[in-house]
């Protein structure tokens, strides 16, 4: 053993030897250039390092230039895969301002890796970071102007996110007619884009109204697609086209949002926004009048008593002949009213109580009582005003009716029949059919509907159906189908969500993929998206047992978004990185236990009130997935076979013995810190040192490159003999070699390493090792150094050794 100076002044002297001794070198070492360093070609190197710089960045934020060297270092090692551009993206996201500028290499992984199967949550943060580089609106509206186009034709959907933006910057410039010309592409390139849609809306307001309440009738339907507990789009799609007489629709969406409306709050009254409107429109299709009874009596069952609902549900029953006195059946509901007014019930009012009888049981004295009551409450209302001109005309009080409805809105549909009524007694017909023809294009209750048409007759002018209804509901047909709003079907049943493993029972070293399976069991297409029902957002908790037992929540948390709309039947498979965090550090640390992890995986997660985590989705449990790792039993025979392959087994063989090594030497630390307290079995200490010295050591750059990171990875303290052995990696041809071999070093040596630190920036002759060498805290040579090679580092190669 040495104490502890002179261990780090050797060690800090022999490293400088070997240095000085690679400087001598460097005519045969180094004498490639750059671009034939970076055609060293191993996908499992760079998938090692890019795992390890989204690592750093998830659990080490503030080394993200660090971790975003080694996710370039990944691209260069694998320059055709996907996933490797994949990886760089998701850690580019995570990268946002950093000192250092990944624009040329974002942008080029983007062209790389965007198809129609990409996970656009990642696309969608990288660009991201590269749009909020910019210095300025005009330069950020550059960016996107200038790779709108092929972005869009490698994924529409991902396209319309862009085009959007670019159209929120038009509207920023008052550029209206750019604005408009983005967001209907936008919604061609994706219908479902409903920010889109919505500011489409905004910026048409002030076309013809019919074709306003038909975009705005698909906008809504759209919107209940990609959430079917939407519930306040599919109530606005009931009252609009009931407003524009459309009642079998308006009668679907309303007995859907009464369903929703039970799903959402169980054990809670109907509203009566909700129940209102069912009734009334069920009022106007014939075969659906007898529910305007079932919903008076679903109310009252749960103690709720509305008037405009019974009154609904008295003259339905009059009309199928249910009732043999309809004037004893409205008495009936009166007097029920006025008793529970009487009793302080906030379920009627007097002017509910006036309107009855003003329009429903027509009684001139009781509706003037009623409503002077309403109008001594509320003075300033202008509904109560307009409904007390209104009993004012019942009573031929014509002078004081048109006095209370001088400043009336125009909108207000009693006000209008006052006037309308005043019109015919001034025989000005004419103009009382105008009036009344704007009152029936309103969204009347049945009762001032039934009122204004008989008025109407009295006119002696003939009432014209409006076809505009009509063309708005072959519109829908054609978009939605015959069936426009579905049959409801309870959210958690539109879809079914797994957790699938690559196995059951794993061996040590054995990489543990998962991935999470979603299917789309609905009628509908499924929407994964911020406003979606999924909004793609996960976390996935795991509780070890066996030989350790651990809870660790939160192993991990993310978003993803699929590239489209997951169609009926069809599913889509999202990959999970499970080897992360404090499961990794486990499975590795540990390989003589054997140990059960049972995962839960939570979609939507939402915080309790008591700190638990739940989907956010009613009637979403968990989902729940278990599996094994079994334990290495250790034999003599079977380390004996173990050394054997790492001194002559193949690459991966030898990988995964050198983690096997490495994590038996990292258990044995443990054990002597009092961690690792279960049974396993005690091995020679210098055995297992010498075994992974052997590795560090290997003539296999993959192997030495594949420790050196596994040792970093996992902060395993290195003794002096593995130390000197890391030390001569640092002049190794191979640029993978002598990068693991400087961050290893870097932060065992700590402050004493910042002399190599210093010689790595200034002399290492591959850009990305000075890169990493300067991220680690190494000194820059003055002169300006030329950083442009990037985009050329990155082409691939022809060929490859």
């Amino acid at each position: 053993m040495y104490p502890a100076a002179s261990w780090e002044y050797e060690l800090t002297m022999k490293i400088f030897l070997y240095i000085m001794v690679g400087v001598g070198l460097a005519a045969t070492v180094f004498s490639a250039d750059a671009v034939e360093s970076s055609a060293l070609y191993s996908p499992t190197t760079g998938q090692l390092f890019s795992r390890l710089g989204n690592d750093l960045l998830g659990g080490h934020p503030k080394e993200v230039d660090v971790a975003m060297t080694f996710l370039q270092a990944g691209i260069l090692l694998d320059e055709q895969s996907a996933r490797e551009y994949e990886q760089f993206l998701r850690g580019a996201g995570k990268a946002c301002g950093s000192r250092q500028d990944y624009s040329d290499t974002i942008m080029l992984s983007l062209r790389r890796y965007l198809d129609r199967k990409s996970d656009l949550e990642i696309v969608a943060k990288a660009l991201g970071c590269v749009v909020d580089s910019a210095n300025s609106r005009q330069e950020r509206e550059s960016i996107l102007g200038r790779v709108f186009n092929q972005l869009a034709e490698a994924n529409p959907v991902f396209g319309s996110d862009v085009a959007t933006q670019l159209g929120l910057y038009a509207v920023e410039k008052t550029d209206y007619t750019e604005a408009v010309k983005r967001f209907e592409s936008a919604c061609q390139l994706n219908p479902y884009n409903l920010l889109a849609g919505a500011k489409l809306l905004e910026l048409r307001s002030q076309q013809i109204p019919t074709a306003a309440k038909s975009e705005k009738l698909t906008y809504l339907r759209l919107r209940l697609t990609a959430d079917p507990a939407d519930l306040e789009a599919v109530v606005e799609f009931g009252q609009i086209t009931y407003q524009m007489g459309l009642y079998v629709l308006a009668a679907d969406a309303f007995e859907y949002a009464a369903s929703l409306y039970a799903w959402l709050r169980p054990n809670v009254p109907l509203s009566d926004e909700i129940a209102v409107g069912w009734a009334e429109s069920c009022y106007f299709v014939p075969p659906r009048q007898p529910q305007c009874m079932a919903i008076a009596d679903q109310l009252r069952k749960a103690g709720k008593f509305n008037l405009a609902v019974e009154s609904v549900a008295v003259l339905s029953a009059q009309k199928l002949a249910k009732e043999n006195s309809k004037e004893q059946a409205f008495d009936e509901v009166a007097s029920e009213a006025e008793q529970l007014l009487i009793s302080g019930s906030r379920d009627v009012t007097p002017a509910q109580i006036g309107w009855f009888y003003c329009f429903v049981r027509e009684n001139p004295e009781k509706s003037l009582a009623w409503c002077n009551k309403a109008f001594a409450q509320s003075p300033e209302d202008p509904a109560v005003k307009s409904l007390l001109a209104y009993a004012f005309l019942l009573n031929r009080q014509n002078d004081m009716a048109g006095q209370y409805v001088q400043t009336a809105a125009e909108n207000d549909s009693v006000a209008m029949l006052v006037r309308a009524g005043l019109e015919i007694q001034n025989d000005q017909k004419q103009k009382a059919a105008e009036l009344l023809r704007k009152v029936l294009d309103l969204p009347i209750p049945p009762a001032v509907r039934n009122k204004a048409e008989d008025i109407f007759k009295q006119s002696g002018v003939e009432i014209v159906a409006d076809a505009s209804g009509e063309l708005v509901r072959k519109n829908l047909t054609d978009k939605f189908g015959k069936n426009i709003i579905p049959a409801f079907v309870s959210p958690d049943k539109l879809f079914s969500a797994r957790l699938n493993f690559n196995g059951t029972e794993f061996a040590y070293s054995y990489t543990v993929e998962a991935e999470i399976v979603i299917a789309n069991t609905g009628s509908m297409p499924l929407i994964i998206g911020r406003e979606g029902l999924l909004t793609g957002r996960y976390q996935v908790d795991v509780q070890v047992q066996g030989d350790l037992n651990v809870k660790i929540p939160c192993l991990l948390e993310g978003s993803f978004r699929p590239a489209r709309p997951i169609l009926p039947g069809e599913s889509i498979s999202v990959r999970l990185d499970v080897n992360t965090g404090k499961l990794e550090k486990i499975l590795f640390t540990y390989p003589q236990a054997s140990l059960e992890m049972k995962f839960s995986l939570y979609l939507n997660p939402s915080q309790n009130d008591d700190g638990t985590i739940s989907s956010g989705i009613r009637g979403i449990d968990p989902i729940e997935a278990a599996i094994r790792r079994k334990g290495v039993v250790l034999t003599k025979e079977f380390l004996v076979q173990r050394l054997e392959t790492l001194a002559k087994g193949q690459e991966g063989l030898k990988i995964r013995t050198v983690e096997l090594f490495a994590g038996l030497y990292a258990e044995q630390m443990a054990y002597q810190a009092g961690v690792a307290m279960y049974r396993h079995t005690q091995t020679e200490s210098t055995l297992l040192s010498d075994a992974v010295r052997r590795a560090i050591l290997d003539e296999n750059w993959k192997v030495r490159t594949h420790t050196l990171i596994l040792l970093s990875q996992h902060s395993i303290g290195l003794n002096y003999a593995m130390t000197l052995s890391v030390s001569e990696n640092l002049n190794d041809e191979n640029w993978p070699v002598r990068m693991a071999a400087m961050w290893l070093l870097a932060n065992q040596q700590k402050t004493s390493f910042q002399s190599v630190l210093d010689w790595s920036c200034q002399n290492d002759p591959f850009w990305l090792n000075r890169k990493l060498a300067v991220a680690l805290g190494g000194k820059e040579k003055k002169e300006p150094v030329q950083a442009e090679p990037v985009p050329n580092e990155f082409e691939p190669q022809k060929q490859r050794p």
